[in-house]
């Protein structure tokens, strides 16, 4: 078990007993199964999480583009938005994925993180296939996840391009080929293939951001690369005891955003 986490060596026999999709030969040699390795639908839960936020009194203002993060004394009084409005509050959270860096920028904080381009190609597998029952790291190279109506999600890639969303046909094909060697000749609809790009936020040494700035009530959570919903709850949970003045359950200290040295304060010119 590592970082709490239970992994146990199986060989062939016992990984085909477990995930009898897979192609024999691609775990001839065994490989590693955990008993909690699940999946879900990332946008039901956002929308859930939202409407529970809401009946607690939390006010959601979408579509609203932020113009400034006002800075007195080394805290922020105040988040000024398009249209004018003025944002108050005790402590403000930026968790705003691949544009954290920007919005932080306003109030004079660096931070190390950039844009990785990643793959996600969604397959339907053929009428004859064994339904896929567990997610498959294919070599490093790809995350298999089986989704409703006999659909296979396939994710990887990390390519340095900036905010760039243009596909990169070699990219594709090579993704998919890595996941087809895990399964018989056939298993997968290539016909009916989609595919989408997305940018994760990484930081410069790929442990996210979570904490506090220089800025005194400004903090951060950002930077989770392709484990954002994974790490979610954790970081939420962190951040929040840290804010409260509570004792995290961990060291909170080893994904603070002060661990580079690149944090820093501009004075604020009249």
């Amino acid at each position: 078990m590592e970082y709490r986490y239970p992994l146990t060596p199986v060989d062939k026999t016992e990984g085909l007993e477990i995930e009898p999709a897979l192609r024999p030969d691609a775990i001839r040699l065994g490989a590693m199964f955990s008993p909690i390795g699940t999946n879900g639908d990332v946008h039901k839960t956002c929308l859930a999480l939202a409407q529970l936020c809401k009946r607690h009194g939390v006010m959601f203002r979408c579509n609203t583009e932020i113009e400034d993060v006002l800075v007195v004394d080394d805290r922020v009084v105040a988040v000024q938005v398009r249209n004018g409005d003025l944002i108050e509050g005790d402590s403000f959270v930026l968790a705003l994925g691949n544009h954290t860096s920007a919005v932080a920028k306003l109030a004079g904080v660096k931070l190390p993180m950039y844009p990785i381009k990643g793959y996600v190609l969604r397959v339907p597998t053929t009428p004859s296939a064994t339904p896929l029952k567990c997610n498959v790291y294919a070599g490093g190279q790809a995350l298999i996840s089986p989704e409703r109506d006999d659909m296979i999600r396939i994710s990887g890639g990390a390519d340095i391009t900036g905010f760039n969303y243009k596909k990169d046909a070699k990219r594709i094909a090579s993704l998919l080929a890595h996941a087809k060697k895990c399964f018989p000749d056939g298993y997968l609809d290539e016909a009916k293939m989609t595919t989408q790009v997305c940018l994760r936020p990484v930081s410069a040494d790929e442990v996210p951001l979570i904490g506090q700035t220089l800025v005194e009530n400004l903090f951060i959570n950002a930077g989770h690369g392709s484990k954002g919903w994974t790490l979610a709850f954790g970081a939420g949970a962190l951040l929040a005891d840290q804010i409260s003045g509570r004792a995290p359950e961990i060291n909170i200290e080893k994904y603070s955003p002060l661990r580079f040295g690149l944090f820093a304060t501009q004075q604020t010119q009249p």
